[in-house]
């Protein structure tokens, strides 16, 4: 599974449609970055193992990020959704005649071998519009389409399951095709709606909050401390010289939790989930022992390795594609190119998983470790809208430059534009 191509338009900061793609240039420079896919159809394509945004702070990078959160919470939660229950819509918000305009989001995507294109446009109450696009080397094929503001579905013969019947279909404005059809039994789409329930999108929101990523961790990816997984992630705490010998976790029982009688049900059950594991790291002592310290006793960075590590060795081993906001937060920067040096290593992905994340950090751009069309940048442009762009969309630029000093330098725009610190402690904000 692999995500070619990100189209947005009209969604948070972005009002014209942007695009992101993770289609490789034919140069064979640091090719240990580039996966070669082979389709059903004969084809080949050349696509980036990783990819990263840069931008100054409220240019848009996120955004980006946030457009692939949204797709695929849609997907995974739309058919759940109450009668009535708004879409989460976020339209450019500065120009009056996109306040009130749909928001549309296309990605282009590989599974099983077979190139898609999904397309859904959508504004608080409906979605007026979703096609799935199998996309041949000569043509397309319509798989399913959703028209005539939601009303219409139409299904290609081809497509339709001979367990479920399509005819007279009705689904809620509300609900997405691919999200109600997708875990029925034995139907086509559920190939595509994997795809979509194994992409790992982790926006800043998400980030910062350790305590629940901690329990995401042990729940979702660890589950034991006999797993390989888990193994992995002491390993790499180990080499990351944080000074932890060990780590282990313990799963609490709903016996080990005591509460007065007048605390309610459902509270006693949140509270239950949201601390039945635990984490304890070990360090070594002068006297040769050991002593266990509960993780969040740990430095933020530590916890953050610990949470992140696990999610990117969880996405090597399946495969999948990682999309992570700041992924530098709290990171020292020879441990962040490590951390994306392992999606560019045959030897730690085999699998030829993918990364997109967003940075102010620069380190992962030096000593030539990114071709230049991994690169990416976000600025904001006089009527608050972000632009996104390559460092590929500059005349002449090679797929090997500095691109660390000419960054700081300014010459790929993406970095804020400081005035004066003295104007902060003037009364008019006018420099004297």
């Amino acid at each position: 599974m692999y995500i070619v191509e990100l189209k947005i338009k009209n969604f948070r900061s972005y009002k014209e449609e942007s695009s992101f793609t993770f289609e490789a240039l034919d140069d064979e420079f640091k090719e240990e970055n580039v996966i070669t896919v082979s389709l059903n159809d004969g084809r080949k394509m050349r696509l980036l193992k990783s990819a990263a945004i840069y931008g100054a702070n409220a240019s848009g990078k996120s955004n980006v990020l946030w457009a692939l959160k949204v797709l695929t919470l849609l997907v995974r939660n739309s058919r759940n959704f109450p009668v009535g229950m708004e879409i989460p819509y976020s339209p450019f918000l500065f120009s009056e005649d996109s306040r009130n305009k749909d928001t549309e989001l296309i990605l282009d995507f590989i599974v099983e071998g077979n190139l898609y294109q999904y397309r859904i446009v959508f504004n608080k109450q409906r979605f007026e519009d979703e096609k799935l696009i199998l996309m041949h080397e000569y043509g397309s094929e319509l798989v399913f389409a959703r028209t005539d503001g939601g009303k219409k579905l139409i299904f290609k013969d081809a497509w339709k399951s001979k367990t479920i019947d399509m005819q007279g279909v009705q689904l809620l404005p509300n609900h997405l095709v691919l999200s109600e059809l997708a875990v029925k039994p034995q139907n086509k789409l559920q190939d595509i709606y994997q795809f979509f329930d194994m992409l790992e999108v982790e926006v800043i929101v998400d980030n910062i909050n350790l305590k629940a990523n901690n329990v995401q961790v042990a729940q979702e990816i660890l589950k034991s401390n006999d797993s390989k997984l888990f193994d992995q992630l002491k390993q790499l705490l180990r080499v990351a010289d944080l000074g932890v010998d060990d780590v282990d976790m313990i799963r609490r029982g709903d016996e080990d939790f005591k509460f007065p009688d007048y605390v309610p049900q459902d509270t006693k059950r949140q509270f239950i989930e949201d601390n039945r594991w635990e984490f304890r790291v070990m360090h070594k002592t002068h006297d040769g022992g050991q002593m266990a310290m509960p993780i969040y006793e740990e430095s933020v960075g530590t916890q953050n390795l610990f949470s992140l590590g696990a999610k990117i060795l969880s996405v090597l081993e399946k495969g999948s594609v990682l999309v992570y906001d700041e992924m530098h937060l709290a990171v020292h920067p020879k441990l962040f190119k490590l951390l994306v040096k392992l999606f560019h290593s045959p030897i730690s992905n085999p699998k030829n998983a993918q990364l997109l994340f967003t940075t102010h950090d620069t380190t992962v751009v030096s000593d030539n470790m990114m071709r230049a069309d991994q690169i990416w940048f976000t600025e904001k442009n006089e009527t608050g809208e972000s632009v996104l762009y390559s460092a590929q969309d500059f005349n002449d630029m090679k797929i090997v430059v500095p691109f660390e000093d000419w960054y700081r330098d300014g010459r790929f725009g993406a970095i804020p534009d400081l005035n004066d610190v003295a104007l902060i402690f003037t009364e008019d904000g006018e420099k004297r």
